[in-house]
């Protein structure tokens, strides 16, 4: 399986803010900050590319939301990596095979903004079952 590292993400309580003073130090492409309310995400967005991979934060909208509850019991720091593989249940089997779960029985499926003519299919390790992180796997193909 090829598998490719993608972004890992931060959960921090302004994320326009702080994408800005990380870039001002280290460089890199900053992103617009965008605003994503889908009650299961409900995250405010920004990032830095850094040649193919980015270093992204995440701002809950809601205290609710997984990011506003992480924040709320641990503060900011770490809270996902992004990997893109190329076939995403042959690497959900692989990791449930060595006692992780995954968040969702169904993988969701979903373009990038920008990127109409590629679909994405997306489902996460639970961070309980990884070592504390939210891995999101990711198998991305033309639509």
């Amino acid at each position: 399986m090829t598998t490719t590292f993608r972004e890992v993400c931060w959960a921090v309580p302004n994320a326009g803010e702080t994408a800005r003073r990380v870039s001002a130090v280290i460089g890199g492409s900053l992103s617009p900050v965008s605003e994503h309310p889908d009650p299961h995400i409900a995250i405010r967005y920004a990032s830095i590319q850094l040649g193919d991979a980015k270093i992204g934060f995440l701002e809950p909208l809601t205290p609710e939301s997984a990011v506003g509850r992480f924040l709320g019991q641990r503060g900011p720091g770490l809270f996902s990596m992004v990997l893109v593989v190329d076939d995403l249940e042959q690497a959900l089997k692989g990791f449930e095979a060595q006692g992780a779960e995954r968040l969702l029985k169904a993988s969701h499926e979903f373009r990038r903004d920008g990127e109409p003519d590629v679909l994405v299919r997306v489902n996460w390790i639970r961070p309980r079952t990884l070592e504390g992180v939210l891995l999101e796997l990711q198998d991305v193909r033309p639509a």
